[in-house]
């Protein structure tokens, strides 16, 4: 709803099917993500001081998979933003364990934020499941009806909005959240696109996605499981309630979401606001340059003030050189998949829409021969020409029986059949329903192009366009 506000504005202003149509998306989630960085950056400060927010506000923007994802058009990304907006609201324990006097006004705007969040990604409640834990363990039986109450509201507000919306565009009463839940966690549609074992958020995926942070937040999780032990006091070391919360909210999510046996990187971007916060209250106390006083010394284990001093200034130095360190591999690699990676898939649309909508445009369809989802397709393509692309769809029917294979798995056990099966639709072979004419553009990667040469050569088609995408041999090469 919100990019189709966006494409009606540009084009009232006629600015539809030029660049505008590609930029302005991109900038629509531009603004969520600094909504998810000023919201950290904030909640860093009122949680643990100026100097843990820096840190925290470094974190997230050196992230490689911040960088790299946080601008994409997917519902995880505005998941991530409308988290770390609701933690910012959020009734956090300060030192002493309690809780502000003005949270009434501040914890119902979180709770609806956070609803909304759950709403579109019914995982993100296990995030708030934990935090609500936290936040009744710590109010009195008043403190707890009211909060139980705001929940209740908010709840059904959202459920009947959400309700409501659906029921407008699918023309009967549907619950979106419901059935994605059913659909991927109890009848596993989602392990159609891939398996993983039980600790790959914990072995792979979150040593990806919290690659900048994985130091100062295991550095923070061994101080808080000192303070646990009694070897830590307060907050000190990131050993107290704010932090000890954080890293249960990122272990229970990691935990929860490792119950499902379909995982990906994207599923745990929720997870990067609050790591940036606890790693940079963790950073911000390795950093500090602060004297040893004498009663500190036998502690620290060095023989006068000055030598203590001079280890804590060396240990910062070293902290801030790894730190810097991790940030500009962060930053390379972001550039490197933001810039180079898979970019053919996405230059090659741009060619077309410029073929299509010039005044001698000759496309009167596109045929894209690779695996679904390689293209953005009508997003950045934008003219009314016919577009055949390879589907994945899953088995949502199960009265299939046996195994199930989708047109990608069809299209590449026996490219040539496919052709003559689900492209030609000229009588070599009954096509079906699923049969399209064949277009005036094909386009495809180059590993395919030796094998499919033949077939495309005679049916008139000329190599007219090559992009690379890949620093491997898989290049959009576009055919007329």
């Amino acid at each position: 709803m919100v990019f189709e506000g966006l494409y009606r504005g540009l084009a009232a202003v006629g600015l539809d099917g030029t660049d505008a149509l590609v930029i302005a998306p991109r900038l629509v989630m531009a603004a969520f993500a600094t909504a998810a960085d000023v919201a950290a950056f904030c909640l860093a400060a009122r949680l643990f001081g100026s100097g843990a927010a820096r840190w925290s506000l470094f974190l997230s923007l050196s992230s490689f998979f911040g960088l790299y994802c946080s601008t994409r058009t997917l519902s995880n990304c505005t998941e991530t933003s409308l988290t770390a907006v609701a933690m910012y609201l959020w009734s956090w324990p300060d030192a002493s364990g309690k809780v502000s006097k003005k949270w009434q006004i501040a914890q119902l705007l979180s709770l609806a934020v956070a609803a909304v969040a759950c709403i579109m990604r019914p995982t993100n409640a296990v995030i708030w499941l934990v935090m609500g834990d936290d936040l009744l363990s710590r109010l009195d039986w008043r403190g707890r009806l009211q909060l139980l109450l705001q929940v209740a509201i908010v709840g059904v507000a959202a459920v009947g909005l959400s309700v409501a919306v659906d029921w407008w565009f699918y023309g009967e009463p549907v619950f979106t959240p419901w059935i994605f839940a059913y659909k991927n966690a109890v009848e596993g549609i989602a392990s159609y696109y891939g398996t993983h074992p039980w600790h790959w958020y914990f072995s792979q995926g979150a040593l990806v996605v919290l690659a900048t942070h994985m130091p100062a937040l295991l550095w923070a999780a061994t101080q808080a499981l000192r303070a646990c032990s009694g070897h830590s006091d307060g907050d000190n070391g990131g050993g107290g309630p704010s932090t000890r919360l954080a890293l249960t909210v990122i272990g229970s999510t990691l935990g929860a979401l490792s119950l499902l046996p379909h995982k990906e990187f994207r599923f745990a971007m929720p997870l990067l606001p609050v790591a940036s916060v606890v790693a940079g209250r963790a950073l911000d106390e390795l950093t500090l340059f602060q004297a040893v006083t004498p009663a500190a010394i036998p502690e620290n284990g060095v023989k006068d003030g000055r030598a203590a001093a001079a280890a804590a200034a060396s240990t910062a130095r070293r902290v801030t050189w790894g730190m810097a360190g991790l940030a500009a591999v962060g930053v390379t690699v972001a550039g490197y998949l933001g810039a180079v990676h898979q970019s053919g898939v996405v230059r090659v649309m741009g060619w077309l829409r410029d073929q299509a909508s010039g005044s001698d445009g000759h496309v009167d369809g596109v045929l894209f021969l690779m695996p679904c989802h390689s293209t953005p397709l009508y997003s950045h393509l934008h003219v009314d020409v016919p577009v055949r692309a390879i589907e994945c769809e899953p088995p949502v029917d199960h009265h299939i029986i046996g195994p199930y294979a989708d047109e990608t798995d069809l299209f590449y056990a026996d490219p040539r059949r496919f052709l003559r099966l689900y492209a030609a639709g000229d009588g070599e072979e009954d096509g079906g329903a699923a049969a399209v004419r064949w277009p005036s553009h094909v386009v495809l990667f180059e590993d395919l192009r030796s094998e499919l040469a033949g077939v495309l050569a005679g049916r008139g088609y000329v190599e007219e366009r090559r992009g690379v995408g890949f620093l491997q041999r898989r290049d959009a090469f576009a055919a007329t």
